[in-house]
């Protein structure tokens, strides 16, 4: 089987140097340095020549296959070789080569701090070297890709705008981007005829290229503060045809890159919002930015305007924009329910009074009259959860004067939630009546004639929870909860994460159905939150506490459903999150708990990767990849049968020992990637190593 393996590897190597001549590649250097006849190393390259035949031939090597079996496995071989070129003949006439490849290259593979970092000192040693002058910038630039039918290595482009921030300083904002808008910015700074470079945001993508993302990264300059200096204002787009949308403003006039912060609808301060520029507004003599929030699978938009008021981005204005000749109630009325809510009450209220008058004016299908009417209500819902019940009065006993239905389903449980409610110390009882039963929910469950559902219940303990008793200790909540009318099936204080604080688990039957919904409240730093576990048929619910040492503990519950803390830098748990849909044995947590320690050592090699790329920290690096490799690892943490992780590990131990003069290190690791790995593109280059 080895003998086999080898074959394979030594015809891949015949393959490649078969597509490469083995003369010089030619450069753009007008001359080159002779290669010494006989090599100082005892593993290859041997030559400058040879290492650039390497990296031509890793190169070569990546448009072999198509799109569909292609590996980022070939950037990662092509990066290595550059990087192990520049390693061995920092020197050569075509070292400067090298370090563009090895950034371009670091970057198709998905290692973007890399990737950054050698852009970033590129630039700026060139600058301060006066190699280039910053307006020749975008000439000077080397982007990396070749000439190919296949667009496996696209062209990077380069743009500089000059930005408007201090008068001490020239400052520039640097784009470096592919495909048209995926790529990083930076800001370039001159001080005392001295440049220094800084990452803005990096918009490279984690794992390597993806022809199926459609991420995009645009650094806009605008004076947002109205201080006389431009701000930056980074927006993301994460994805493909469906994803998300991040903005950020950063105040650069002391030249260090300053969070500005966002009020939203909430009231909390926030530093990155989840909603994308749309445009910029200049209104009695100020800048302002206004966003949308797009709702995908409906042509939806909520659009703010925000205003700096001297301390942070507050909203002055709120509208919605809607295809409203295609957006079908069946299949976006869930939607327009969610865009009211992300336009504030009055607002929100606004949008649904339109939306309700635009459908009132066609004929609609019964289903569809069905969810005007629950339009109607969520306009109620809207004030309800305001703390506004005069309103919240007024737009229910509205409805129950037109509803829009005949025979409405929402008439009666409208009336008994008037009956209940008077504010806020009723919003529980009153939900827990208004449930309707609705027959095209059901149409897909035979044995049902209709489905019972409350639209608020749910919300309104959450609210509870986390809006009226959050201040309080968490061992009253019980009580509170009982005062406002929820009825507890089970409940029980625990101590669940070993905190010396105990968490509240609670279950409660759920409006109309035969099920419960399972709750735990935490609370942490002072503020309560509540986690919606599962909705099982038993109201008890059975758990195991699985601690594993020393940083993460799991709560596993027999209805499905669970619960695990992990341990903050100050070595106190952090907020749970919630895990598994489906109840799992303990065997299966601790193999869930050894990947999650997996992906925390992973982070350690990334940062041992950099030691030895970027900064060449060889001893370092080599200790801390041999203090990783470990009995419980196999040798190899990473190990996974899908995957090569493996392989560029092996390839890392061995040249960080090769660095650090442990040739029998070096020659046992690359050994074990080409045995163990012989098709993986590094195996080139260790078969090189050893040659």
């Amino acid at each position: 089987m080895i003998r086999s393996k080898i074959i394979f590897l030594l015809s891949f190597i015949f393959l490649l140097t078969s597509c490469e001549p083995a003369t010089a590649v030619p450069t753009t250097q007008p001359t080159l340095v002779p290669s010494p006849t006989s090599s100082p190393f005892s593993f290859g390259p041997h030559s400058a020549d040879e290492a650039q035949r390497l990296l031509a031939q890793a190169e070569k090597a990546i448009h072999v296959g198509n799109y569909a079996d292609f590996s980022s496995d070939y950037y990662l071989a092509a990066e290595y070789a550059a990087w192990g070129a520049l390693q061995r003949f920092p020197d050569d006439p075509r070292a400067e080569n090298w370090k563009w490849k090895f950034a371009y290259y670091a970057t198709l593979n998905g290692d973007t701090e890399m990737a950054n970092d050698s852009y970033m000192k590129i630039i700026s040693n060139a600058l301060n070297k006066g190699e280039v002058v910053v307006d020749d910038l975008e000439y000077w630039f080397e982007s990396g890709e070749l000439d190919s039918e296949l667009n496996l290595t696209p062209r990077f482009s380069f743009a500089l705008e000059e930005v408007d921030a201090n008068q001490k300083s020239e400052n520039y904002v640097i784009h470096i981007r592919y495909f048209t808008s995926q790529g990083s910015c930076y800001l370039l700074s001159k001080t005392k005829d001295k440049y220094s470079i800084s990452l803005v945001h990096s918009g490279f993508l984690e794992g390597g290229l993806a022809f199926s993302r459609y991420d995009s990264t645009n650094c806009d300059l605008k004076d947002l503060t109205g201080d006389g200096f431009d701000e930056i204002i980074v927006e993301r787009y994460y994805g493909g045809h469906v994803g998300y949308s991040t903005t950020q403003v950063f105040d650069i006039s002391s030249l260090s890159l300053v969070p500005l912060p966002f009020i939203d609808l909430d009231g909390e301060e926030k530093y990155v919002i989840y909603e994308s520029v749309n445009e910029y507004l200049y209104q009695n003599g100020k800048n302002l930015i206004l966003l949308s929030d797009f709702l995908y699978n409906c042509l939806i938009w909520v659009h703010k305007t925000f205003e700096w008021d001297g301390d942070s981005f507050v909203i002055v204005d709120i509208g919605q924009k809607v295809d409203w000749e295609h957006v079908e109630l069946d299949r976006c009325g869930s939607r327009l329910r969610i865009a009211a809510h992300r336009s504030g009450v009055d607002d929100g209220v606004a949008f649904l009074d339109e939306a309700v008058q635009i459908y009132s004016a066609h004929t609609l299908s019964d289903q569809e009259k069905q969810y005007v009417d629950r339009l109607q209500i969520e306009k109620a819902l809207l004030y309800l959860f305001a703390n506004e019940p005069e309103k919240t009065r007024v737009a229910l006993e509205e409805f129950l004067e037109h509803p829009y239905q005949g025979n409405s389903i929402w008439v009666e449980p409208v009336k008994d939630f008037l009956d209940i409610y008077q504010g806020d110390d009723d919003i529980y009882r009153a939900c827990s009546v208004l449930v309707p039963c609705d027959s095209y929910a059901a149409q897909d469950q035979p044995d049902l004639a209709c489905f019972a559902y409350s639209p608020c219940a749910r919300d309104a303990l959450q609210y509870l929870v986390e809006e009226r008793f959050t201040g309080e200790p968490i061992d009253r909540l019980e009580e509170n909860l009982i005062n406002s009318g929820v009825e507890m099936a089970h409940s029980e204080y625990i101590d669940f994460n070993r905190d010396g604080q105990n968490e509240f688990l609670f279950s409660v039957a759920e409006q109309g159905k035969d099920t419960y919904r399972v709750w735990v409240a935490v609370q942490y730093d002072g503020i309560t939150r509540v986690y919606d576990i599962a909705t099982p048929l038993s109201a008890i619910a059975q758990f195991d506490i699985v601690k594993i040492e020393p940083d993460m503990i799991f709560v596993n519950f027999d209805v499905g459903g669970g619960l695990y803390w992990t341990k903050t830098e100050s070595g106190e748990m952090s907020d749970p999150k919630v895990t598994f849909s489906a109840p799992v044995d303990v065997e299966h947590l601790k193999e869930f708990a050894k990947r999650f320690e997996r992906e925390v050592d992973s982070k350690k090699v990334s940062e041992i990767r950099h030691e030895l790329l970027f900064e060449k920290q060889f001893e370092e690096a080599y200790q801390g990849y041999t203090g990783l490799t470990d009995e419980k690892y196999n040798d190899c943490f990473l190990e996974s049968k899908k995957t090569y992780a493996c392989a560029y590990y092996y390839y890392d131990i061995g040249f960080s020992a090769e660095l650090a003069g442990d040739e029998e290190m070096a020659r046992e690791m690359y050994s074990n990637l080409i045995e163990q790995y012989p098709e993986h593109p590094l195996a080139f280059l260790a078969y090189n190593k050893l040659q």
